[in-house]
Parts: C-alpha cells; structure tokens; sequence
C-alpha cells in the first residue's frame, strides 16, 4: 500500500497535528485577509499604469521603472532625485500622455510635491515640468498623475524631483513613469 503524500494546510495534515487544525485555520485566515487587501491594490496599480494581459503597456510608448528606491527630499528646495533618458520622438506628437505613479509620503502633513521634468542638465533640477504630484498622507499610499503635456521631440532625460515643506520630508518608492 503506498503512502499518502501530506500537503501543506491539507485537511489530512491538519488532522495528524495535535491542535494543528486551530492553528493551520488561523494561518489561512490571516493568508485570505492579506491577499484580500493586496488584491485590489494590484487591480489599482493596473488599471493605473494601464497593463494589459502580457505584462506590457496596451496602447504603446516607454514605461520606466525606477524599482524599489526610496526617493526622499527634505526642505522647501526642489531636489534632482533620479533621471532617466528617454526617445520622446517615438512618443506621440505634439503631445505625450504621461502616466506618473508610485507610493508616495510625507511627514508632518507636508504637502511633499513630485515632479516629472523633461530636458535639462544630468542631474539637476531643470528641464520643463510634465507631471506633479502633490501629497499629504503621512503614510506610503498610491499616487498617481495622468495628463498630457508637450513632446519636446528630442531624445532627452526624464527626471525625477522632491520637494517638501521646511523642515518635513517627502518620500516615494515604485515609481513608474509611462510616456507615450
């Protein structure tokens, strides 16, 4: 007679631990609460950044991921925060669609303000403004900015810059900027 293979959080499992049921029911309940909170979150960031089914930007352009950094600034300056070069000329002209999003913080209330910049010098806070977002959650919570704004036509930096009230600081992380 072969043996039974046990999986993990199988009623067959569950009813060989002492106690184990109690406990193997607490975990999947706190596993479905998780994944019922994350689940619409994931719904919003697709919807937002428009994604289809492949994993790709539906309707065309760049999309540029600037990962898991934490961007911060502090003070009342606006500060060059991350750059990235970008083919405007294979966007739409004269204008781009520009979708600007992450999750985004500041402390004491701000407002902390995020802003998109095209053009300009490596690493400084220039260029033309295509995007800003402004946010006064304390917690990190999903922004996000959609409009338009003109092309520049050139092969160019797209930018990322902070901004915050004296003394607070403003933060954002998983940013995405899509350009088409």
């Amino acid at each position: 007679m072969a043996a039974k293979v046990l999986q993990p959080f199988s009623p067959l499992r569950s009813q060989q631990l002492p106690g184990g049921s109690v406990i193997l029911d607490q975990i999947q309940d706190r596993l479905k609460t998780t994944l019922d909170g994350l689940i619409p979150t994931v719904n919003t960031i697709v919807r937002v950044l428009d994604i289809s089914s492949k994993g790709e930007v539906s309707s065309g352009g760049q999309t540029f991921d600037f990962g898991d950094n934490v961007y911060e600034g502090t003070g009342a300056t606006e500060q060059w925060r991350a750059e990235r070069t970008c083919d405007f000329p294979s966007a739409a002209t004269p204008s781009l669609a520009i979708v600007f999003a992450g999750f985004a913080a500041v402390t004491g209330g701000g407002p902390g303000i995020f802003r998109v910049r095209a053009g300009g010098t490596p690493h400084a806070v220039d260029g033309t403004e295509i995007a800003r977002i402004t946010v006064f959650a304390s917690g990190f919570a999903l922004v996000t900015y959609r409009s338009t704004a003109p092309n520049p036509g050139v092969v160019a930096l797209l930018k990322i810059t902070s901004q915050a009230v004296a003394g607070q600081t403003a933060s954002i992380k998983g940013v995405s900027i899509t350009v088409r």
